[in-house]
């Protein structure tokens, strides 16, 4: 048992169980007694200014179970799941702990200092789930996935196509104020909390656009050197290919072509 909850990724599966674990809590609890953990764990500006300093972490493991189904709850999950366990896998686990709380703190702390609303706490794993989910895109931004349109409609979209669309709906509708129940800005902070600690990891060559000559070109990613290929060609011959990551693949078949 222990081997199976530690094995793959545990950084991510211990934020998912608290997350849970709180939920749970939370709907035990019932609605009245929730509100008293939301005042003084979820995050405002009344609560900053009266020296509530836990709140930019804690908000972060409260999210709203007043509904029947914790909608807010299963796609930050989701989202934490299938992006969280890849981006623990390269950045290792203190990284992308650091990536995980920075892109929750200052995001939420961008939210509360964008909006005047001081008694409505912010709560809800989204602005470090964004600062993952952008730290993913920036990683693979050529690998296609199935995202879930409107969470019902699947589409196939490019990695980083998915990044820009998260950038510039959390931009839009935070500054449009649209759903104001919403916390757009603390999504955007996180999401670029995320992809600049991608970068400062040395990821991200192939998710940002260039212009060359007057067209928009995309960075792609450099056929290795002679010293890396043989690297790689060991790890096909002794592993086989499904060895490769993405990225090493994708460096595979642009030296092939180049050969060829």
């Amino acid at each position: 048992m222990k081997k199976i909850f530690w094995g793959e990724a545990p950084a991510t599966r211990i934020l998912i169980a608290l997350c849970v674990g709180l939920a749970i809590l939370q709907m035990w609890v019932g609605p009245r007694l929730s509100g008293y953990l939301d005042a003084w764990f979820g995050l405002t500006e009344l609560g900053l200014r009266s020296g509530f300093w836990w709140q930019p972490v804690t908000y972060m493991f409260l999210h709203d179970t007043r509904s029947p189904i914790p909608l807010h709850l299963i796609v930050n999950m989701l989202g934490l799941w299938f992006a969280g366990r890849e981006v623990e896998r390269r950045f290792g686990r203190n990284r992308y702990l650091v990536t995980y709380f920075l892109g929750g703190i200052l995001g939420g702390l961008f939210q509360v200092g964008l909006t005047s609303a001081t008694n409505v706490p912010l709560i809800g794993a989204s602005a470090g789930v964004c600062a993952v989910l952008l730290a993913f895109t920036a990683i693979y931004p050529n690998v296609v996935i199935t995202a879930l349109l409107f969470f019902v409609l699947p589409l196939r979209i490019k990695a980083k196509y998915l990044g820009y669309l998260v950038l510039a709906v959390s931009g839009v509708l935070g500054v449009s104020g649209w759903q104001p129940g919403v916390g757009h800005f603390a999504h955007l902070g996180g999401a670029v909390v995320g992809l600049g600690m991608a970068v400062w990891f040395g990821y991200g060559r192939g998710f940002f656009p260039t212009f060359a000559f007057g067209r928009s070109k995309a960075f792609t990613v450099l056929p290795p050197e002679p010293a890396a290929m043989d690297m790689l060609l060991n790890k096909v011959l002794r592993h086989g290919l499904h060895s490769l990551t993405p990225d090493e693949r994708e460096s595979l078949e642009r030296w092939s072509r180049r050969r060829r």
